[in-house]
Formats: structure tokens, C-alpha cells, sequence
């Protein structure tokens, strides 16, 4: 199962607690980080917001990956974030928005990536790193449903 039914699937009686994503998001005009110091000192409000948006932010993926990007409508993402239509579009103008959302993510996460190559003069070596770096979840076949298939080793 995806993403988003492993967070929903968390909640606890009628208090409901969302597991938390580890990729950094917009709250207001700043980029936190759910595990992040920043995040331990947000209001409870605050912090279901965070996870709140992590949850639709899955869904949405996950709806994208299903029926693709073209296909994908809002209700079935909301529905199974178990949220209004209304809250989807409090974080995201439209589905390309998250699209620009995971677009981020995963450039944020590269730039970590790079930012932790160790330094040397050996040009070979800094280019393995580099490669091991870009290549740490690349698809395992080229039938992998995150690149259409279009992805090859060569």
C-alpha cells in the first residue's frame, strides 16, 4: 500500500495523529522539515497542517502514479486523504502545483546529496560519487510506473 494509506492508517480513536514525512515543506513562506528542530516547535495547529499536507501531498502522488497525471482527479486524492476538496486546494493550487511540490522535494534532496560528496582532486572518483548520488532511487527496471517506463541504464 502507498504512502498516504499507511499515514491514515495511524490514527488513533478520535484524536488523530498523522505520521510525519521526512521531506521538508512550505509552512507560510518557510521550507520545514517534519523531524526538523523548526518542526518540534510548532503549535499543535500548526504541526497538523504540516502533516496534513504531507497526507494530501501522498495521495495525490500515489493518484498520480494509478491513473497518471492527465487522468488524476482531485476527489479520489481527497477521499483517500480522507479530507475536504476545500483542504486540498488550501495547500495546492492545482495538481501541477504538486507536482512543483515534488519537483522541489526532490531537488532539495539531490542538493543534499551533493552537498555530502566527500572533496578530492581524483576527478574519477568525485564523478563516481556523483553518479552514486543521482543514482541512489533510480528505478529498478525500465517499467518502473515513477518514469512511464521511459527510463534506461544506458
Amino acid at each position: 500500500m502507498g504512502g498516504c494509506n499507511r499515514i491514515r492508517s495511524q490514527e488513533m480513536g478520535s484524536e488523530k495523529k498523522l505520521a510525519t514525512k521526512k521531506k521538508p515543506i512550505k509552512v507560510g513562506d518557510e521550507r520545514i522539515n517534519a523531524d526538523s528542530d523548526d518542526a518540534q516547535h510548532l503549535t499543535n495547529r500548526a504541526r497538523q497542517r504540516l502533516d496534513t499536507r504531507n497526507l494530501v501531498f501522498e495521495c495525490a502522488i500515489e493518484e498520480f502514479q494509478r491513473v497518471g497525471i492527465e487522468n488524476a482527479q482531485i476527489e479520489p486524492i481527497v477521499k483517500r486523504a480522507g479530507v475536504s476538496v476545500g483542504t486540498f486546494y488550501r495547500y495546492f493550487i492545482n495538481r501541477e502545483d504538486v507536482l512543483h511540490e515534488l519537483q522541489r522535494r526532490n531537488a532539495t534532496i539531490m542538493l543534499d546529496r551533493f552537498a555530502g560528496l566527500k572533496k578530492t582532486t581524483n576527478f574519477r572518483s568525485y564523478l563516481k560519487q556523483i553518479v552514486s548520488a543521482l543514482l541512489i532511487d533510480a528505478p529498478s527496471s525500465k517499467n518502473d510506473a515513477r518514469t512511464g517506463g521511459s527510463w534506461s541504464a544506458s
